[in-house]
């Protein structure tokens, strides 16, 4: 049985702290991440490769603080993914790999996703 939705306003209380935590300077959550040796991940650390989420956190932080050359500097991808998290917190439904198509799907979007990371940066470096 599914638990009911929470209100709106919950629901765009959650956005906001997101917002909140993501616009404070020295993150305890990168310090975390740092700790735990999940920043650089470890596909980067060992081969160069940034993933579809490298740079993520820094690129939320700057675009927390409205500076979007900044945010796209660390990840092309931030404004796609934090719309599409949004999107999950206001449905509160999370989408399911339930099919091998959608399964698929996802990790093709991975894949894609993790090559726009490297080959974009370098635009933004001019």
């Amino acid at each position: 049985m599914d638990s009911p939705k929470p209100s709106l306003g919950f629901r765009l209380l959650i956005l906001l702290a997101g917002w909140a935590v993501a616009w404070i300077d020295h993150n305890p959550l990168v310090w975390l991440l740092a700790k735990l040796g999940l920043s650089p991940s470890p596909l980067e650390r060992l081969f160069g490769i940034r993933g579809l989420f490298s740079g993520m956190t820094e690129a939320s932080h700057q675009l927390a603080r409205f500076d979007l050359d900044a945010s796209l500097r660390a990840n092309v991808l931030t404004i796609p993914v934090l719309i599409s998290a949004a999107i999950v917190v206001l449905r509160w439904q999370a989408p399911k790999l339930a099919t091998r198509r959608r399964e698929m799907a996802f990790f093709a979007i991975a894949i894609v996703g993790t090559l726009i990371n490297n080959l974009a940066p370098p635009m933004f470096d001019r």
